[in-house]
């Protein structure tokens, strides 16, 4: 048995943890009031918290860090723990994994990404002229896709620009730990296809190297939609998604672990994206572990204790996954076809927050929340898997009544309002 820290997002972690790794123990901590947490992350008692973890470390030793759901909002807290146990440490750059400006500094001359701006609260981005159409505009420190947004002329991003820092402010309320200012980027838009790479890294060496297919999203919003895993692009191209994903995990000095990578592919470039020193999020988990009988979890844990991942051979399984979103305010009512899809070969439920109640989603502009029901179609042949998921796709309907709400502005009132009665000024820091 071995002892772990664990940063957590949920009741359902604890329970995960539990489940699958009986063998070990796990010490809980999270920025959520959880029952089973040794202590809550708050940004002005992270001192207090460190030493608590200290004394337990001093006990009885921590073996390394693993993280539940929503991995993002802990990687710096990850880190400061790191330092503090004297475990191994897993980036050696935290601040260019968190602070997207900093990742591009990082990657300049390194690899190819996007041409950024940093765009300070109060910047009059009319008093801009060389801007260029399209650009998407997001939070410095966003995660998720949250506040992303696509705009096609002046219009479009003034209107975001206003709503999106309000946005902003209400987001740090809620993830303390994950907001640190209400910067924002703006970048050029890249265009051709998306994919993720989940690397697995020792002393800066991929080890795994597993990449998707992101199906295509619906701007002005990034909401993911689904994936193809494992790539279909060709051999060639593929080359090139690794190399640029190694270089940008060299740049931040990702060292130990999962790295989680997110690049466009255009013209024969590889773009990256983002990057981020943890494991992917989502479902991706559950999409690794059906395509090629991996758990991420688990080879990290076991790595810790020195049993190092291979590159596998190939896929066991050809997985699309998929994710209907709401966008704007939405009634669901019912879904169709998917109690016939249950009793059907190559289909695998992942998520349903509809779960047969009829109940009002938020998507985008006013939530980035917003996934109704997440399934997966899957066989060991990639025509296979491509017929049934085409078929799925077609049967499974979300009966909903849809209110569109196609402009950013309502959240300037929205979140406005939220954050004044949260005892938060949208135009102050968190």
């Amino acid at each position: 048995m071995a002892r772990f820290l664990s940063f957590v997002h949920a009741a359902q972690d604890i329970a995960d943890f539990r489940a699958d790794f009986p063998e070990h123990e796990f010490v809980h901590v999270s920025q959520n009031a959880i029952p089973g947490v040794r202590a809550v992350l708050h940004q002005d008692s992270l001192g207090e918290t460190m030493d608590l973890l200290k004394q337990d470390h001093a006990v009885s030793p921590f073996a390394g860090i693993v993280f539940g759901s929503d991995p993002e909002l802990y990687v710096k807290s990850a880190d400061q723990a790191v330092t503090a146990l004297g475990l191994r440490r897993f980036v050696s750059n935290p601040e260019a994994v968190r602070d997207k400006y900093a990742m591009r500094r990082a990657f300049a001359g390194k690899v190819a990404c996007p041409e950024t701006r940093l765009v300070r609260q109060g910047d009059d981005l009319s008093q801009w002229p060389e801007l260029i159409f399209p650009c998407v505009f997001k939070p410095r420190h966003g995660f998720g896709s949250i506040c992303v947004f696509k705009a096609t002329n002046r219009r479009e991003l003034a209107a975001a620009q206003k709503s999106m820092q309000a946005a902003v402010a209400f987001v740090a309320h809620r993830h303390p730990l994950a907001v640190p200012s209400n910067d924002m980027l703006l970048e050029s838009f890249v265009g051709g296809t998306e994919h993720n790479i989940e690397l697995f890294l020792d002393q800066g060496q991929a080890l795994l190297e597993i990449v998707s297919d992101k199906l295509p999203m619906s701007p002005p919003y990034f909401v993911k939609s689904g994936h193809v895993m494992p790539s279909r692009l060709p051999a060639k191209d593929l080359d090139r998604i690794k190399v640029a994903a190694r270089a940008a995990a060299a740049a931040v000095g990702i060292e130990w672990g999962w790295a989680h990578v997110e690049i466009k592919f255009e013209e024969g470039v590889a773009y990256v994206i983002e990057i981020a020193a943890r494991p992917g999020g989502g479902y991706t988990r559950e999409i690794v572990r059906l395509a090629y009988n991996l758990d991420m979890r688990k080879i990290l844990i076991e790595a810790y204790l020195g049993a190092l991942p291979e590159q596998p051979p190939g896929a066991e399984n050809v997985v699309f996954g998929r994710n209907i979103v709401s966008e704007g305010i939405e009634w669901v009512f019912s879904i169709a076809g998917l109690t016939a899809a249950r009793k059907s070969g190559g289909f695998m439920e992942v998520w349903n927050y509809f779960q047969g109640v009829p109940r009002i989603f938020l998507g985008p502009p006013l939530s980035f929340n917003s996934t109704i029901l997440s399934f997966f179609a899957f066989d060991s042949s990639g025509e296979k898997a491509a017929e049934t998921f085409k078929r799925l796709d077609a049967q499974i309907r979300v009966r909903r009544l849809r209110f569109p709400v196609k402009s950013p502005e309502p959240l300037a009132i929205l979140f406005g309002l939220i954050a004044m009665f949260c005892g938060r000024r949208p135009e102050g820091r968190p």
